[in-house]
């Protein structure tokens, strides 16, 4: 490969941004490949990252939904699917309340390419506030707007 094909590309692994070493050059060698098989395009692009990237056994899998995922991007095709999953709790409130802020919710973190792997625990009577948690921490109290959801999803990501 040449030096070009050794730049660095910020990928998100689970909930982590990492940079991978090579990914356009491997994108650029599958491109050129007749493979046609998800499996198969998924080894050759692992193999040949695993050259120039540490990638822990512990999170293979993680690493390749990622790759999957810059795979599906470099062709221009959707790949919500792939987004990966962040923790989310929904305490309290209305089924109503909880159904609007999901779908906000997952609006929200569509933006940072994750989808929430959703908990809802109904209120008991004396807890009818409604409570959105990313990851364990309190983001929200109350049904706020899309916006101001937004802002506070981004507040709680940058503290990673």
């Amino acid at each position: 490969m040449r030096a070009k094909e050794y730049s660095v590309t910020q990928v998100l692994i689970g909930t982590h941004r990492v940079g991978l070493v090579g990914l356009r050059g491997c994108l650029q060698m599958v491109g050129r490949s007749d493979l046609e098989d998800k499996d198969a395009i998924i080894g050759l692009m692992m193999e040949e990252l695993s050259r120039s990237n540490f990638i822990p056994d512990t999170r293979a899998e993680e690493y390749r939904a990622a790759v999957w995922r810059e795979y599906l991007r470099s062709r221009g095709e959707d790949f919500s699917e792939f987004y990966s999953e962040l923790p989310v709790v929904l305490r309290g409130g209305s089924d109503e309340e909880r159904d609007r802020l999901d779908r906000m919710i997952t609006s929200a973190l569509a933006k940072h390419e994750l989808r929430p792997a959703m908990t809802v625990v109904r209120a008991a009577e004396e807890d009818l506030e409604l409570v959105l948690e990313i990851d364990g921490e309190v983001v929200v109290r109350g049904l706020p707007t899309l916006d101001g959801l937004r802002k506070a999803v981004r507040h709680r990501l940058s503290d990673w």
